[in-house]
């Protein structure tokens, strides 16, 4: 059976299809994932931000956390007081070999770059971070999550071949700027300085969009708010639910 239409999630995806398909005649069409936008998400302005630096990926080493705790270790080399906390956190099975050997490797990795670290596993909140520099999170729960997309001041993503990458946009609509490699499905949901930072594939360059983006808190309440307030409003206007039915129902209705 010939399919009358190929869907993928992203530019990016489509053009990994081409390569991979070289002799499909027709250009497959792009339709973006939605999110569902609830009120009590989009009224989360006004919580008071702590100086958190979010992470949220599986353990699984290409998901690239480790290139996370590099930019971040970076950025505590440059900031020697008042320097925000990381915190890693996501999905992590013990029975997946992978994902015990990937969180054992980003511990050790910190113990190596001198970093303190704290871990705890499915925690329902964000633990207290006075006496570490990096707090992971192993199968966090949904409510710890969201608080953490609603305190932190931005969230960092550094996985380079995410197709669409659906944490971005779910970070941007809870009103979080994200500061992410510029590759992949980022490129196509983040507005650079706008929406967040995109910033080139070394931990060099994140830990400078890292510092860039930390002072813009501490120095321009006010730029940082627009930031916030954009995010959001890009998110719910490109990638909510409704937007996704729209697209589709258009797509389907070409067939008629």
């Amino acid at each position: 059976m010939q399919a009358d239409r190929v869907l993928v999630n992203s530019r990016f995806t489509c053009g990994k299809f081409l390569e991979a398909f070289p002799s499909v005649n027709e250009k497959p069409t792009v339709l973006y994932p939605g999110v569902r936008v609830e009120e009590d998400i989009m009224n989360m302005q006004s919580v008071k931000k702590q100086p958190l630096i979010f992470s949220l990926q599986r353990f699984d080493r290409k998901k690239r956390v480790r290139f996370a705790i590099e930019a971040y270790s970076l950025y505590k080399e440059r900031t020697p007081i008042n320097y925000a906390k990381l915190v890693v956190a996501g999905g992590y099975d013990p029975q997946v070999r992978e994902n015990k050997e990937c969180l054992c490797e980003l511990e050790r990795l910190c113990a190596k770059l001198g970093l303190t670290f704290q871990t705890v596993f499915r925690a329902s909140k964000c633990p207290d971070m006075h006496s570490c520099d990096v707090l992971f999170l192993p199968s966090i729960k949904e409510s710890a999550k969201r608080e953490l997309y609603t305190k932190s001041l931005f969230l960092l993503f550094p996985n380079n071949e995410e197709h669409f990458g659906l944490v971005p946009v779910e970070a941007q609509l809870f009103g979080l700027p994200v500061i992410a490699v510029n590759k992949g499905g980022p490129r196509e949901t983040i507005i650079d300085t706008e929406t967040g930072y995109l910033v080139d594939d070394d931990p060099k360059e994140m830990a400078d969009a890292i510092s860039r983006a930390v002072k813009v808190y501490e120095k321009d309440q006010q730029a940082y708010s627009n930031m916030c307030k954009q995010a959001q409003e890009h998110a719910k206007s490109k990638f909510c639910l409704d937007k996704f039915g729209d697209r589709l129902e258009e797509i389907l209705t070409e067939f008629d």
